[in-house]
């Protein structure tokens, strides 16, 4: 806290490794099993957080006004693949994302326009394509709290950015 306790802040970073998970990997069929249980997928979480709060307004004729802000952010990535293989569920190398997010995309034309089929329905490329990742690339909030003597309102804004996700309602 600094200025006589109106202004703060506060940081942090973290690092978290977790495995080797169990992980069912599959066999040929010629073993007599098609799937062999190991310890082989380890992944790294990373992320840091910030926060600023400060009381712009303290005991004005009994009114005061506190405010926080935050940012926050992580990823998480595959540290260590099961031995021998260079790819995890088709799309995943060692150091990718785990939530790279894959799916049918619409087929466009070059200036981005879906193409439709006879019907009228939308074309979907049969490839599944990358889409983007499905955690956000950050998030935020900003709360305010107003007070007057022993009433107080408190009042929160908060938001995630980036990210994606598919809706085709």
């Amino acid at each position: 806290k600094f200025l006589g306790n109106r202004l703060g802040l506060s940081a942090t970073a973290f690092q978290y490794v977790d495995g080797p998970r169990v992980l069912a990997n599959p066999v040929s069929t010629a073993t007599g099993y098609i799937t062999e249980y190991i310890n082989a997928l380890k992944t790294r979480k990373t992320g840091y957080e910030a926060s600023l709060s400060g009381s712009p307004v303290q005991n004005l004729n009994g009114f005061g006004w506190d405010v926080l802000a935050n940012w926050s952010t992580f990823k998480e990535v595959y540290d260590e693949l099961p031995v021998g293989q260079s790819e995890y569920q088709t799309f995943f190398k060692q150091g990718d994302r785990t939530d790279k997010f894959y799916g049918t995309a619409f087929v466009r034309t070059p200036n981005g326009q879906i193409i439709n089929d006879a019907a009228g329905k939308p074309l979907t490329n049969p490839v599944r394509q990358f889409l983007g990742n499905l955690n956000s690339n950050y998030n935020w909030s900003i709360y305010n709290r107003f007070h007057y003597k022993s009433l107080s309102l408190g009042v929160q804004f908060d938001g995630a950015v980036g990210g994606v996700t598919t809706d085709y309602m």
